[in-house]
């Protein structure tokens, strides 16, 4: 049985899948993932999943499991989109679910629409590099550029100094933006 706060979370999710269709994104799995982790991170987003460093930078087994009940549930559906992999849109059942919560949706809007615009039409490669830039900052927000940059080469030797840095001066622009707001 599932709980008022867990159904809230469901909703902002499939919100969130939504908005990144508007916003051009492929709305795949990976995509997801690293809005979601951007949106708890930077906004507060009250999904509340654990994220790990993983493969493709953070990520968070228990949202991967969310996403499996939301699809068995109706709530959403995958796509297949090839030779790339599937996408997810919102199932026959998500409607209903989603006037349930008119406040929460109304409460969360503007991180909703701001990860949406900022991060779904970049591609998989940029996104592990920004959210890995981020997991870092969040890490050790008080540590330098210089220290972050090593720390994500150190973390995924594949990052190039320079796209390490590249993403740090993005992730901090991205922070800085939500924060001005």
């Amino acid at each position: 049985m599932s709980t008022p706060n867990a159904e809230r979370c469901t909703v902002l999710i499939m919100n969130l899948v939504d908005r990144m269709i508007e916003a051009g994104s492929w709305a795949g799995e990976t995509h997801l993932q690293k809005s979601v982790y951007f949106g708890q991170e930077i906004g507060g987003l009250p999904t509340s999943f654990g994220f790990v460093l993983y493969k493709h930078g953070p990520y968070s087994f228990q949202l991967h499991d969310a996403l499996t009940t939301m699809r068995v549930d109706g709530l959403l559906t995958v796509v297949p989109k090839d030779p790339y992999g599937p996408s997810f849109k919102l199932g026959s059942n998500s409607a209903r679910a989603i006037r349930r919560f008119p406040k929460t949706l109304r409460t969360h809007r503007k991180i909703l629409e701001f990860v949406s615009k900022t991060l779904s039409v970049r591609g998989v490669a940029e996104l592990e590099r920004l959210a890995t830039a981020l997991f870092v900052y969040r890490d050790d927000e008080k540590a330098s550029v210089e220290d972050r940059v090593t720390a994500i080469v150190d973390l995924k030797p594949h990052i190039s100094r320079e796209s390490a840095m590249t993403a740090v001066s993005e992730v901090d622009a991205i922070v800085s933006e939500w924060t001005a707001d």
